[in-house]
C-alpha cells in the first residue's frame, strides 16, 4: 500500500522483534548500516532496537560503515559492539573475500617484507 511518492524509512514492530529473535539466537552478527533514517528520533525505532539486541545477546559482534558508526555513536554503545569499523566498503570487502583491494597491492609489491 505504499504510494509511488511515498518512502518506507523505519522497520515495524513485528520485523523488528523478528530481527531481535534472529539476534537473540546468533553467535556471530554482522552489522551494516542503520535500519531506518535515525538521526530523526520518530524513525530511529528499527536501528534502536537492533543495537539494544546486539548488546543485549552473547554473539560477537562485527559492525562497520560511517552510517553504522553514526548510529552506534548516536545511541552511545560502543561499548555494546564487540569490534567496530569506520570502514564501510572495505569492512565488507574483507568480510566477502578476506582481501582489502590496497593490502593485497601492497602484498604483491613486496611492500611489507621490505618495510617491516
Amino acid at each position: 500500500s505504499i504510494q509511488d511518492d511515498e518512502y518506507i524509512v523505519d522497520l515495524g514492530d513485528r520485523t523488528v522483534d523478528h530481527i531481535s529473535k534472529v539476534v537473540k539466537r546468533a553467535r556471530t552478527i554482522i552489522w551494516s548500516g542503520p535500519l531506518g533514517i535515525f538521526e530523526i528520533q520518530n524513525f530511529s525505532h528499527g536501528t534502536r532496537r537492533l543495537i539494544d539486541s546486539i548488546a543485549n545477546s552473547q554473539a560477537f559482534s562485527l559492525a562497520g560503515g560511517g552510517d553504522t558508526v553514526s548510529a552506534i555513536s548516536t545511541f552511545n554503545a560502543f561499548d555494546k559492539i564487540s569490534y567496530v569499523s569506520t570502514g564501510g566498503g572495505a569492512f565488507l570487502r574483507y568480510i566477502e573475500r578476506r582481501e582489502i583491494p590496497i593490502v593485497s597491492r601492497f602484498r604483491r609489491n613486496h611492500f611489507f617484507s621490505h618495510h617491516q
